[in-house]
């Protein structure tokens, strides 16, 4: 689970999934079908589609141009979702692990899980500010043509600063 969150290990969310069940896993996404990374690569590989019919890209492409093939299917899980799932495990250890793009001494407290697909960035956070208050701050940019992680980045920075801090 560590390696799921800090690196966004793949193979580990997998095995994740496995381990959960996949009914449990579609029903704290309130989705229906929720593919595994391999399964995404092999749909994709043979031209299929996501769950929803949302199509992929054939053929796979090499490793170097993940981060930009066009036409990609959007981010799935809705705002409120990521954010209710957040406040779930937010207290957990390993949530800390790596603040990702929050700057950690703006909060006395991070927890952070992003989520990309080609054409797809999202942020999640849980950050409790010097008072105790718990905030989730949730960003999710769709861009077939390639999201700007930069750009994506500052936006979801001027969020948290909007929310507060310590």
């Amino acid at each position: 689970a560590t390696l799921m969150i800090s690196e966004s290990d793949n193979t580990a969310t997998d095995l994740l999934m496995d381990v959960a069940g996949r009914a449990r896993v579609d029903e704290a996404l309130g989705l229906t079908d929720v593919p595994s990374t391999r399964e995404v690569f092999a749909r994709w590989a043979a031209g299929g589609t996501l769950p929803g019919d949302r199509p992929l890209p054939p053929p796979l492409p090499k490793g170097e141009d993940l981060s930009h093939p066009p036409g990609f299917a959007t981010y799935p899980v809705p705002l409120d979702t990521l954010c209710r799932l957040m406040d779930e495990v937010a207290p957990l250890d390993l949530m800390a692990v790596g603040p990702g793009p929050v700057l950690e001494g703006d909060w006395a407290r991070v927890a952070f899980k992003g989520g990309s697909l080609p054409g797809v960035l999202n942020l999640t956070a849980g950050v409790t500010d010097g008072a105790g208050r718990v905030h989730c701050v949730a960003l999710t940019v769709n861009d077939p043509a390639g999201v700007d992680a930069a750009r994506t980045t500052q936006a979801f920075r001027e969020l948290l600063a909007a929310v507060g801090g310590v």
